[in-house]
């Protein structure tokens, strides 16, 4: 095979993984939200909301393996997907169970408001696993692991890896175990990367170091106290997620989706916050929406758009649309891997799916909180 033919060969299957990436996001999508609008039923009972949280957190592990591999099994720096903890810790707790073994009993205790924190679930999956790991080796007779969830407002600076920490308002998980503890001349390196004292058991030393970076990318941190022969205790801070609000008083907003249960599933969300919607499946439609013979009033004020419709890809639904209604701000959701197709567009917000209806609202709230009057906004590409 000549070098051309590899390479159009390898073209061809990069298309076609990312073709095959975007159905399944939208599979995915699609099972979110019906999962999201089942969670937040009244009637729903205990047995049916574990089971759901369980669905749910299968679609986020589902989504994070296509993302890492199209990426070649490396996700891009800062590239979070971020999730409200008390649903990622109690979703997970079943395959810590399984870590632990039956001689170390699991207790939690979940005190988080929803949505009071946003992290990444692969990554804070990764950190439980690592610190719950550390944990067993620290019992091999057997003991206690506590998992605590809760918000605290430290009252004096807190000697945190890898920088004191001044005080502030945090969502907290804690991890204290009843095992052998840590001896004091080993806290300062606990943390480092390559530094075990597991070596013998084949430790890489890069497990806590991993839980530090997890937290730094949440511009958040970690301490660790410990006491030899009594055990130890793990604190991960997270700074509060303060969402902006997304009350749409009424304010027109355009959803153009030709997936209908993705449609239905984000016309419902912005009805109950307040938003007056019209949803269309097509690029044609969106741009007779936003048409230039109808009053001020029914304008939308804000476009979410998937960048694969049936008869124009999104930007270029952008760019037509802003012709007739210049600045208008919009969101872009794909399935595929990637947002540089919106490069180049201002005032455009890239959405992967599968989304939660958390990370749509608050996009939503950012993109139009102080939006200037977009019949006076020049677009810039």
């Amino acid at each position: 095979m000549t070098k051309a033919a590899a390479g159009r060969r390898f073209r061809a299957i990069g298309a076609t993984a990312a073709d095959l990436a975007h159905n399944f996001n939208n599979l995915l999508t699609a099972i979110t939200a019906v999962v999201d609008a089942a969670l937040v039923r009244p009637s729903i009972d205990s047995e049916t909301r574990r089971d759901l949280v369980g669905i749910r957190a299968s679609v986020e592990s589902g989504a994070a393996m296509v993302r890492r591999l199209l990426a070649g099994g490396n996700l891009p720096p800062g590239d979070l997907r971020l999730a409200a903890i008390d649903p990622i810790v109690e979703a997970f707790v079943p395959t810590l169970r399984h870590v632990i073994g039956p001689r170390i009993r699991l207790e939690l205790t979940l005190g988080l408001p929803a949505g009071a924190a946003m992290v990444d679930a692969d990554e804070l999956r990764h950190a439980l696993l690592n610190l719950t790991v550390n944990a067993r080796d620290a019992m091999p007779g057997g003991g206690e692991l506590s998992i605590t969830t809760s918000m605290a407002t430290p009252q004096q600076p807190l000697a945190a890896i890898p920088q004191p920490v001044l005080p502030g308002r945090y969502a907290v998980i804690e991890l204290r175990d009843s095992g052998a503890g840590v001896a004091p001349e080993l806290m300062e390196q606990i943390f480092a990367p390559f530094f075990t004292t597991k070596s013998a058991q084949g430790g890489s030393g890069l497990g806590l170091h991993s839980v530090r970076e997890t937290a730094r990318r949440h511009s958040g941190f970690v301490t660790m106290t410990s006491t030899p022969g009594v055990g130890t205790e793990v604190r991960l801070y997270f700074p509060l997620h303060h969402a902006p609000s997304c009350a749409g008083a009424g304010r027109h907003v355009l959803v153009v989706e030709d997936e209908p249960v993705v449609s239905r599933f984000i016309t419902r969300l912005l009805d109950r916050q307040g938003w007056r919607v019209t949803a269309v499946a097509d690029g044609r439609s969106a741009l007779r929406a936003v048409s230039g013979d109808r009053a001020d009033r029914e304008m939308p004020v804000v476009m979410i758009s998937d960048i694969g419709l049936p008869d124009m890809e999104g930007p270029v639904l952008v760019r037509a649309a802003r012709r007739i209604r210049p600045g208008l701000p919009v969101i872009l959701v794909s399935g595929y891997a990637e947002g540089s197709t919106v490069v180049g567009l201002s005032r455009v917000t890239y959405l992967r799916k599968p989304f939660a209806a958390a990370e749509l609202l608050d996009l939503l709230a950012s993109l139009t909180a102080s939006s200037p009057d977009t019949s006076s906004v020049a677009e810039s590409a």
